[in-house]
């Protein structure tokens, strides 16, 4: 009956991972809207070729934390009140998920962080500011991950 750190508690946690959420969700539907406006104005793709490659990278492994996310709310839910869903069984999927977890939480962080830095001095206050909710949406999932242990290899959660 202790009661949880400030780090662990769920009012820190719940907000801070509902944002993350927010930002990324809108980053991806933001994805394909900016491509068909584009392409409906016969403007260039502000972010092709080899400049972009940062940009496009931290925008799938949006796709892969969001799905990642997803994967440990159905696994969560299929563990509430199943006693026996905790067997050896059922070590593979959490490995293969701490797994897939820290890789693109990781590689979405290093992506994000890699776009803010090349293109900070090129861009408007508004794209500077949505580099930096992205790479900020991905520190709080990186950070989460590892302080709930839901990133590494293991069965440990």
């Amino acid at each position: 009956m202790l009661p949880a750190p400030w780090w662990k508690s769920s009012a820190i946690v719940t907000p801070l991972l509902a944002g993350a959420i927010v930002v990324l969700s809108i980053v991806l539907l933001a994805w394909p809207a900016t491509a068909l406006l584009r392409r409906h104005y016969r403007l260039w793709p502000a972010h092709a070729g080899a400049p972009g490659r940062p940009w496009r990278i931290a925008r799938i492994a949006a796709a892969g934390t969001l799905v990642a996310v997803a994967a440990w709310t159905a696994v969560f839910a299929q563990l509430d009140g199943n006693i026996f869903a905790f067997s050896p069984a059922f070590d593979a999927v959490f490995v293969v998920l701490k797994l897939a977890t820290a890789i693109v939480c990781a590689g979405g962080l290093a992506a994000a962080a890699w776009d803010l830095h090349r293109g900070w001095p090129d861009r408007r206050w508004m794209a500077r500011a949505g580099s930096l909710l992205v790479t900020l949406a991905f520190a709080i999932l990186a950070w989460l991950a590892a302080v709930l242990r839901l990133a590494g290899y293991g069965v440990d959660y």
